[in-house]
């Protein structure tokens, strides 16, 4: 059966298959499988300078996503230069009070990033979550435009996702036009998917909604000249209609109209680009892509050149509007082993809608040979203590800092090489390439208490004047019938952190031996460049203890998570006999402090009978108490907590005396002691209106005779003397 239901808009039930939700060129009504497509509705206006990052991001976000998948829609407040006539009832359908808000199929996604980034990032979040989603019907259809005349018709078709639903929807039909040029305050100067008109409106009433049943929604419509016909678009909306409690979006469909002779085209900036680069090595450039055709297109882009394979996109396309730009980054790695000389790649950005339409953008690779000798030993200087009949052992570390293969011949030096011996007398290393040699010193049994220097020194064969060195020191302990012995407490420890903080603790050494001994502390693990030792060398006696203090600074740049900190205390005695104490330190980023929003002051022309309340909104994690500080003509009056109302905090002062000046300012705390003071504001107190003069009537100049005929009876006569 068919109802018309509106002059330019007609409602048909049709029993038929279910038809997929998709772009108006996608058609048909093949398979029973619906995506959802995402409304974005963003509140914004032309002169609000807090809606440049929720713009920004809203052009990113359709640059990102197929129209089939993500339908856009920006609203203008009344009174804006881009409003459209329905903006008002729009703003009330979902109780729009501010600028900018953004709701995602109806559901208020509104991001409180502090920059375009984050609000970029929070809407990505916000529409991975919704698309996944199983809508309650599909919507397909047709398009099309005869002049500035034009009409768009769909079909409806339910979902077995409708269950539950059985009045309340209503089909709209909004037109949009993307990529208004208007510059406003916002610094904002090209805006997407402004919504010109709304089509129509069909309630879809006397509707089963039921799987399988299809519905048609036909819109008829007409376009005003001033408006860029070949960058026209419709988007058909199922949502709840007006006056249903429950604000929400089950399906949308986008339609490009492109009226009048749509151009194609594509420019890539700039023109060329030079690196010079080292194999291996790496680099990136940036390359503008700008829509240069008169409709919105999507700018396919890809690597062409004999060096294509060395480059990375960091996107695939943009899609942009007529004269919008999009920074598409390159990321080069050369390949190592790559022969010196000229390489190039070229970025090609190519009009979807025409591929006739291209441009390039050559990237020239100048890669250099780079032949140099290094070599570097660690550690620069180490020493063990060791018993006269005993050896040590010194782990040192040959690293190669050239740039090609190297041979390093080693050698040894000092009083007591001849006691010395290496694991081997050469190491070959690629570039970078690092191995271990063994430096073994076997002390004489006869050899008295002392000190032995030795020095190995590494030369390097291609480039003799390349050397490296490291000390080894042997502190020599003859024979002794004392027993040695350290022990430590605690032995592990565990203490949390911050980034950017400090931290006291301390280490208890004790002499477990029987003779008098002096302990060297040392420290090792991944935060050892964090910590301060104090003092470094105890001398105890048998039986004895001490403290060592440590003391940590974490770095601000510290990322968050654990490390590992190992205080050793070792006998000088008998060098083999030691003691740990394990830390593990857990380093966590600094809370941010929270952030005052709004603040003001009702009502805002106070009188002497007027108590003033002061209202703050604060966003931010941990909110621990907000303050309220204020003056009244200069004497000032102690911070006082303010109460907490959802997101708000308000308190009550006065009344104030008639001129009094009032300044005011909010302080807000986290739990961690983090805080943010908003910027001081004013009020002043009115004079108190006076009542209005009335002249009094015939009744009561009567009465007024008679009050004074009684005083004049009643006035006492002159007394005689």
């Amino acid at each position: 059966m068919t109802r018309k239901l509106a002059a330019m808009a007609v409602l048909v039930l049709l029993a038929s298959a279910l038809v997929p939700a998709g772009h108006a060129s996608e058609g048909g009504t093949s398979g029973r499988v619906v995506q959802r497509c995402v409304l974005f509705e963003l509140f914004t206006g032309v002169n609000d300078t807090d809606c440049a990052d929720d713009e920004n991001a809203t052009a990113r976000l359709a640059q990102d996503y197929s129209r089939g998948r993500l339908a856009i829609l920006e609203w203008f407040p009344p009174g804006d230069p881009l409003a459209c006539p329905e903006s008002q009832e729009r703003y009330l359908y979902y109780g729009v009070r501010n600028t900018p808000e953004a709701r995602m199929d109806g559901r208020d996604v509104t991001a409180s990033g502090n920059n375009e980034s984050q609000t970029y990032q929070a809407y990505r979040d916000a529409f991975a979550l919704q698309m996944n989603t199983t809508p309650s019907a599909g919507i397909t259809g047709t398009a099309t435009l005869n002049g500035l005349n034009g009409s768009v018709n769909t079909t409806i078709g339910f979902t077995e996702n409708v269950l539950g639903l059985t009045n309340g929807l209503a089909a709209y039909c909004f037109l949009y036009e993307d990529g208004v040029h208007h510059a406003g305050a916002s610094n904002v100067s090209f805006h997407k998917y402004v919504v010109r008109k709304q089509a129509g409106r069909i309630p879809l009433t006397n509707v089963r909604y039921v799987a399988n049943e299809n519905v048609t929604a036909n819109f008829s419509f007409r376009l005003e000249p001033a408006w860029n016909l070949a960058n026209m678009g419709a988007v058909v909306v199922l949502q709840s209609d007006l006056g249903v409690p429950v604000r929400a979006v089950h399906q949308s469909a986008l339609f490009q109209l492109g009226g009048g002779t749509a151009t194609y085209g594509v420019s890539l900036s700039p023109p060329e680009q030079a690196l010079t680069m080292q194999a291996p090595g790496s680099a990136s450039v940036k390359v503008t892509a700008k829509n240069t055709g008169t409709a919105t297109d999507r700018i396919d882009l890809s690597l062409t050149g004999p060096a294509a394979s060395w480059g990375t996109l960091d996107r695939t396309h943009s899609t942009l509007a007529p004269g919008e730009e999009s920074v598409v980054t390159v990321s080069i790695a050369v390949p190592e082993g790559t022969s010196a000389g000229g390489y190039q790649l070229r970025v090609r950005g190519t009009s979807h809608a025409d591929t006739a339409r291209y441009a390039e953008s050559a990237v020239s690779i100048n890669v250099q040979e780079t032949l140099y000798y290094g070599i570097a030993l660690s550690p620069s200087s180490d020493t063990r203590q060791v018993n006269a009949g005993d050896s040590a052992l010194f782990q040192i570390r040959a690293r190669n800092t050239g740039s090609t293969s190297d041979t390093a011949d080693l050698s040894i030096q000092g009083a007591g090489r001849s006691w010395a011996d290496l694991s081997r007398g050469s190491v070959s290393l690629p570039p970078g390439g690092e191995e271990t040699v063994t430096l073994t010193v076997s002390v004489p049994s006869e050899e008295p208490s002392g000190t032995v220097e030795l020095s190995v020194t590494a030369t390097s064969r291609g480039d003799p004047t390349k050397t490296a060195s490291s000390r080894a020191i042997v502190d020599i302990s003859g024979a002794s019938s004392a027993t040695f012995g350290v022990g430590v407490t605690p032995k592990v420890l565990t203490r949390l952190l911050t980034a950017g903080g400090t931290s006291s603790m301390s280490v208890a050494v004790n002499n477990v031996g029987d003779a008098e001994d002096t302990f060297e502390i040392s420290k090792t693990g991944d935060a050892s460049g964090w910590a301060s030792l104090q003092p470094l060398s105890l001398a105890l006696p048998a039986g004895g203890s001490g403290t060592v203090a440590v003391e940590l600074s974490v770095p601000a740049s510290a990322a968050a998570g654990r490390y590992s900190l190992t205080v050793r205390a070792t006998s000088k005695g008998d060098p083999s006999k030691h003691s740990e104490c394990s830390m593990t330190l857990d380093v966590q980023l600094p809370e941010e402090p929270p952030r005052v929003t709004s603040l003001q002051a009702t009502p805002t022309d106070p009188t002497p009978r007027d108590i003033i309340t002061v209202t703050a909104s604060v966003s931010g994690g941990s909110i621990d108490r907000v303050e309220l500080s204020y003056t009244d003509d200069g004497t000032a009056h102690q911070a006082q907590k303010m109460n907490k109302q959802g997101s708000t905090y308000t308190l009550q002062i006065g009344p104030f005396k008639a001129k009094t000046v009032i300044k005011y300012k909010v302080t807000a705390y986290t739990t961690s002691g983090a805080k943010n003071t908003s910027a001081e504001l004013s009020v002043t107190v009115k004079e108190a209106p006076r009542p209005a003069e009335q002249t009094p009537g015939f009744g009561a100049v009567l009465a007024l005779a008679a009050a004074a005929g009684a005083a004049a009876v009643l006035r006492p006569g002159r007394r005689r003397r």
